[in-house]
């Protein structure tokens, strides 16, 4: 399902989900259920901030400092996501281990790993139904997420569907350190360096698509390649790229697992975690042309600086001007006057 279906299906999904909510299940009726029209006060009341905490990908020490201090708050009410009953919430497990302890209003929200649309819309409605009452009572609701809330986070999906339904509900994003930032540092290696291009991409694109970038960019990582395994090591092999690459699982965690070059054979035909990535180089990428250049400010110069520079001011623009010009007086220019200059960025 490439991107447009699946946020048709998100839609209708919603729709769908809104229309099977029956009065007494929550806190809202089914008219308060406004999908394509939130509805908005006309009176002046308190309402709460959902606010989605980043927490880093596992360390305790990796929790920003913006986000401990709302950790510490009593007065808001903690929600954090899980895939299942079953399954215990590890943005729960990061806040445990750092010893922090929940406020007296907390709850865990279920959200499925699926790519159904009406599935997915359905969990999100109905967790943003279970949060609201917090909200319209003026408390602030913290949405605990491993990683950082704006990379492929749960957040997103929840803070929209929350704002469809009331659009008065004020959102706030706390920033946090992402799992593969976080990996590079456990391995040991740079994400990117002067100006290499990077490509985060979700491994279930396949094999195929991850080829397609490997021409463009200078660093490839590979999100959630549990299911795609076996297919990525025999394509590093067929690419002799298995020395440029590291695998990272569980980083930040206590049972966190890093391994590199023929190491990773070793995964082949096992079970890894949903938290997993990969992370390749590829240090003989052919790059394309990069526009390089200096461009002024604009800025006077002095006239005692300008008359000591002479005529190397309109030198320096005429080579400017011209790319065949030779670069002598462009140099003795910027050797010999106070002209403030500002690099263009390099690109690709």
């Amino acid at each position: 399902m490439n991107r447009e279906s699946l946020l048709n299906a998100i839609a209708a999904g919603v729709d769908a989900a809104s229309a099977q909510l029956k009065p007494g299940n929550g806190s809202h009726d089914v008219a308060d259920c406004v999908p394509h029209g939130a509805t908005r006060r006309t009176g002046k009341t308190t309402i709460g901030t959902l606010i989605g905490v980043s927490l880093g990908p596992g360390a305790p020490g990796l929790i920003t400092r913006d986000a401990w201090a709302q950790l510490q708050r009593r007065d808001a009410a903690w929600v954090y996501p899980a895939r299942s009953g079953k399954t215990p919430s590890y943005a729960f497990d990061i806040v445990s281990r750092a010893r922090l302890q929940p406020p007296e209003e907390h709850a865990q929200l279920l959200f499925p790993m699926t790519h159904n649309g009406e599935k997915l819309a359905a969990a999100w409605l109905k967790a943003a139904h279970a949060i609201l009452p917090w909200l319209e009572a003026g408390k602030d609701v913290l949405f605990l997420v491993e990683g950082d809330a704006s990379t492929y986070a749960t957040f997103g999906h929840l803070a929209r569907t929350v704002q469809q339904l009331d659009a008065d509900i004020p959102v706030r994003t706390i920033a946090g350190v992402n799992s593969f930032t976080s990996a590079c540092a456990d391995a040991g290696i740079a994400l990117a360096e002067q100006d290499d291009t990077i490509a985060i991409i979700p491994a279930a694109y396949g094999v195929s698509a991850i080829d397609r970038h490997l021409k463009d960019f200078d660093t490839l990582v590979l999100m959630k390649i549990k299911p795609l395994l076996n297919e990525l090591l025999d394509w590093l092999e067929q690419r002799d790229l298995l020395e440029e690459a590291w695998f990272i699982e569980r980083s930040g965690a206590e049972d966190e697992r890093h391994l590199s070059g023929r190491e990773l054979l070793t995964l082949r035909d096992t079970k890894i975690s949903y938290l997993s990535l990969m992370i390749i180089k590829h240090p003989h990428r052919v790059r394309g042309e990069r526009i390089k250049g200096c461009l002024k400010k604009d800025r006077a110069v002095p006239a005692d600086t300008a008359a000591a520079a002479g005529t190397d001011v309109d030198a320096n623009a005429n080579a400017n001007a011209n790319p065949n010009a030779t670069a002598s007086n462009s140099t003795s220019n910027s050797n010999s006057t106070n002209e403030a200059t500002a690099c263009a960025v390099t690109r690709k």
